[in-house]
């Protein structure tokens, strides 16, 4: 059995609100009948419709017993309200095709689906190609999808979605106009737009002059600086040249912390751990630097034990130390 996933949010939307009861349960009817393909438009007789949902043909024809709703508007005004004044679907009646506008949005879960909804079009509807592109532009484009290329212009849709995929708003997506190219034979081309002309990031100019392989991805990050601060502190001999490591080391600078900081954490946590059996094992990258670094850079200092005069000088020289 195939399943549609149908949004109950739908009941909210302003477009369907302003349905009536019985053009709400038609373009349910259209959403979820079997004949439905995963693109969302099929070949469907009116007939057919008319038979599975119990709305008749033609005016002043008699309902068939158990119809969805009572009166006797028939179907083909009603498919034409859904199109032409809701544009919630497209209606070919010459072609008995129904189009469902926002049944890709309304479904595509990853870009698998997205792809197969395209080649169903392409093999089956290529008559409407350009006007399922045209459509479900922004669908292809969330997914980095190739589309065939008609020849590209920009142009504007809206933002919020609507029951029928459109968009209201100011955002600038393209626009799909059909040439005399053969669509089986047209060429392929990635729908993804230019950006926006912007400010460059603060990190811009610096990636750009790195290649690719060099081990030293980010000059201003001191690797080599925060690692020995760590060795010297801990007694350890990890690398800063250790891929782990410098990932770590590079999320925290990320998140806007400093050298100063890393320093900071070393000491409060060697001062705490480094003669502890049980907790020592712990002054290591991996815990220091995780999730945990900002707690224990602001972490109270540990009281202070009773030593001696020389015990205490060698401690205050060790909480001031600085390497080069």
């Amino acid at each position: 059995m195939t399943y549609r996933k149908f949004d109950v949010g739908i009941w909210s939307d302003t477009k369907f609100e302003r349905l009536s009861a019985i053009e709400k349960c038609l373009f349910i009817y259209l959403w979820t009948n079997k004949e439905c393909s995963q693109a969302g438009i099929y070949r469907i007789t009116k007939q057919r419709i008319a038979f599975e949902t119990k709305i008749p043909l033609e005016e002043g024809s008699r309902e068939v017993e158990g119809g969805l709703v009572g009166g006797s508007t028939p179907l083909e005004p009603l498919l034409k309200v859904l199109d032409e004044k809701h544009q919630l679907i497209h209606w070919f009646p010459n072609d008995e095709i129904v189009f469902v506008k926002g049944f890709l949005r309304g479904q595509c879960q990853n870009k698998q689906f997205a792809e197969g909804a395209l080649k169903t079009v392409v093999k089956d509807y290529s008559k409407y190609l350009k006007l399922y592109i045209d459509t479900n532009l922004e669908v292809f484009k969330e997914y980095g999808i190739k589309v065939p290329d008609f020849g590209v212009e920009e142009g504007l849709m809206g933002g919020s979605r609507g029951v029928d995929g459109g968009f209201k708003g100011g955002s600038t997506i393209y626009t799909v106009s059909v040439s005399d190219t053969d669509i089986n034979n047209s060429s392929i081309k990635d729908i993804t737009p230019t950006p926006p002309i912007s400010p460059p990031s603060p990190n811009s100019e610096k990636k750009s002059s790195i290649s690719r392989g060099d081990r030293e991805l980010e000059p201003s990050i001191p690797y080599e600086s925060i690692v020995a601060d760590l060795n010297k502190r801990a007694g350890t001999n990890f690398q800063a040249g250790s891929r782990k490591t410098r990932g770590l080391i590079k999320a925290r600078f990320n998140d806007g912390y400093t050298l100063d900081d890393f320093k900071t954490v070393h000491r409060k946590k060697a001062y705490e751990w480094v003669n502890d059996a049980k907790y020592s094992k712990y002054l290591r990258p991996e815990t220091l630097y995780g999730s945990k670094f900002e707690g224990y850079l602001n972490q109270r200092d540990p009281p202070r034990r009773i030593l001696s005069e020389a015990g205490q000088r060698a401690v205050e020289v060790l909480n001031n130390l600085e390497l080069d």
